[in-house]
C-alpha cells in the first residue's frame, strides 16, 4: 500500500491557554501531532497557536463623599471589581481601591455684647446665621457655621424711699446710698440694675406723767399705772413711737353719779341743773379727796359735727350721760365717720338715759387738688379675708399718704408716697386686724379721697 502523509495547518487563538489532545498549551507557538488516518497512514497536524493573556488593573482613588464609577455611585471606603473584554476578546479586570473621605460640618455659637463680631476677616454687627466653607486636610469641603447673637447691654435706676432698712436681693440696706447689682439679661449681657436708696430713721421718745384718777391720751383715757405706747407717723413717713410712762393715783371720793333727764330728787331736794355739789380735800399724793354730788341734768344731748382731717365727729355733747348711741345717716353707729362722697350728712345721739339730741347736719365737700378719680383707684378684692391689692396712679402730687383707718377712726396703718407721677401698686396683709369696716384714704393737705374695705 503506498501512503501519502497529508500535513493540516489548524491556525488558533486563544486566551491565557489551549488545551490540545490532552496538553496545555500557554504560549504563542507552532504545535505538531502525529496521527494514523482511516488508510492507516501518518497524518500530520501542525497548530499554529497565539496566546493572548488576560489583564487586571488596580486604580486607587480617593474621593469626597461618593466616587461615580461605570454608572454606580460609591460612598464608602472598599475594593470594587469590574470586568471587562478587551481588543484580544480576553478579560480586562478592574479593582478600584476607593477611599472615601466624607465633608464635615461645624456650627460654632458666640454671643457678644455691644461690639461686632470678627470672623476671617469680616466684621458681623447684627444676630444671624452666618457661613464660611474651607477645604480640610482630606481635600473636602469643611462647612463652619457662625451662630452669632449680638446683644446689648442695659442699665436702670430704681429709686427708693424706705425707713430704716430696705432688703434688695437678699442684702440688707440701713443707711442711703447708691447701690449696684449686675445682672444678665436675656441676650446674655450685663444688665447695670443702680439703687438710688433713701433711708428715714424711725425715732422714739417718752413722756413721764403723774396724774389724779385718770390721764387723756390721743383721744384715750388711763385711769392706771403704766406704760403705754402710740406709734405715729413722722414726717419722713417713718413710726413715731412715743412711750407714756404714766403713773396714776387716785383721789380718795365718795362720788354719787346721776345722771337723769329733766330733774332729780336727792336728799329732800330737787335739782333741776347740772352741778357738781362738793366738798374738797388735798390727799397724801396731792389729789382730791372728794365727796360729791356728780348730777347731770339731761334735757337731751346737745350735739354738734366737726370735721377734721377728711373725718365727721359728732362732738361738744353737752348735758348727757355715757354711754352714747350714735345714729348717722349713713347707717353707722361710730363716734367719728369717713365721709366717700360729698354730701349733707346728719346724725342723731341718745345718752344712757335714753335721752335724744337734736338732728345735727353738716355738708361735707370734697376740695381735692389730686388729679385722680375714683375710677382709677382700684382696690381689691373687696370683701377681703385678708390680702387687699391697692392700685392707683395720680400725677401731679409730690407727696400723698396712704392711710387706712377702722371703724373708730384709728389710723392702722400709714404710708407717705413722694414722687412726681405716682404708679402705685401694693399688697395689704390684713390678716391680723380684727374682722369689719375699714376705709382706705388718699390724703394731700386738706384733701383726701375714701374707700369703704370690707374685712371679713
Amino acid at each position: 500500500t503506498i501512503c501519502c502523509d497529508p500535513m493540516t495547518l489548524v491556525t488558533v487563538t486563544a486566551c491565557d491557554s489551549f488545551d490540545w489532545d490532552g496538553v496545555t498549551y500557554d504560549s504563542t507557538g507552532v504545535y505538531v501531532n502525529l496521527y494514523t488516518d482511516v488508510n492507516g497512514c501518518d497524518s500530520t497536524v501542525t497548530l499554529d497557536l497565539t496566546i493572548n493573556y488576560s489583564s487586571s488593573l488596580l486604580v486607587t482613588v480617593t474621593a469626597c463623599d461618593s466616587f461615580d464609577w461605570d454608572g454606580m455611585a460609591y460612598d464608602s471606603t472598599g475594593t470594587y471589581t469590574n470586568l471587562y473584554t478587551d481588543l484580544n476578546g480576553c478579560d480586562s479586570t478592574v479593582t478600584l481601591d476607593l477611599t472615601i473621605n466624607y465633608s464635615s460640618s461645624l456650627t460654632v455659637t458666640v454671643t457678644v455684647c455691644d461690639t461686632g463680631f470678627v470672623w476671617d476677616g469680616t466684621t458681623y454687627n447684627s444676630t444671624g446665621m452666618y457661613t464660611n466653607v474651607y477645604t480640610d486636610l482630606n481635600g473636602c469641603d469643611s462647612t463652619v457655621t457662625l451662630d452669632l447673637t449680638v446683644g446689648f447691654s442695659e442699665s436702670n435706676t430704681v429709686t427708693v424711699t424706705a425707713c430704716d432698712s430696705f432688703d434688695w436681693d437678699g442684702m440688707t440696706y440701713d443707711s442711703t446710698g447708691m447701690y449696684t447689682n449686675v445682672y444678665t439679661n436675656l441676650s446674655g449681657c450685663d444688665s447695670t440694675v443702680t439703687l438710688d436708696l433713701t433711708i428715714n430713721n424711725s425715732f422714739s421718745s417718752s413722756v413721764v406723767i403723774t396724774s389724779c384718777d385718770s390721764f387723756d391720751w390721743d383721744g384715750m383715757t388711763y385711769d392706771s399705772t403704766g406704760m403705754y405706747t402710740n406709734v405715729y407717723t413722722g414726717l419722713n413717713g417713718c413710726d413715731s413711737t412715743v412711750t407714756l410712762d404714766l403713773t396714776i393715783n387716785n383721789s380718795s371720793s365718795l362720788t354719787v353719779t346721776i345722771t337723769a333727764c329733766d330733774s332729780f330728787d336727792w336728799d329732800g331736794m330737787t335739782y333741776d341743773s347740772t352741778g357738781m355739789y362738793t366738798n374738797l380735800y388735798t390727799d397724801l399724793n396731792g389729789c382730791d379727796s372728794i365727796v360729791t354730788l356728780d348730777l347731770t341734768i339731761n334735757n337731751g344731748p346737745v350735739v354738734e359735727i366737726l370735721e377734721q382731717n377728711g373725718n365727721l365727729t359728732a362732738n361738744n355733747i353737752v348735758g348727757s350721760l355715757a354711754p352714747y348711741t350714735y345714729e348717722w345717716s349713713t347707717g353707722e353707729t361710730s363716734q367719728t365717720i369717713t365721709p366717700i362722697a360729698s354730701d349733707t350728712y346728719w346724725c342723731i345721739v341718745s345718752d344712757s338715759l335714753g335721752c335724744l339730741s337734736d338732728t345735727a347736719f353738716y355738708t361735707f365737700l370734697f376740695t381735692s387738688t389730686i388729679d385722680i378719680t375714683n375710677s382709677k383707684v382700684l382696690i381689691y378684692p373687696n370683701p377681703t379675708q385678708g390680702i387687699l391689692n391697692i392700685e392707683f396712679d395720680l400725677t401731679g402730687s409730690k407727696e400723698v399718704t396712704l392711710c387706712l383707718v377702722n371703724i373708730l377712726g384709728d389710723v392702722v396703718y400709714t404710708e407717705l408716697i413722694d414722687n412726681e407721677t405716682i404708679k402705685y401698686s401694693n399688697k395689704l396683709d390684713l390678716s391680723n386686724y380684727s374682722n369689719g369696716i375699714y376705709f382706705v384714704k388718699l390724703k394731700k393737705e386738706d384733701s383726701v379721697i375714701t374707700k369703704k374695705v370690707i374685712l371679713q
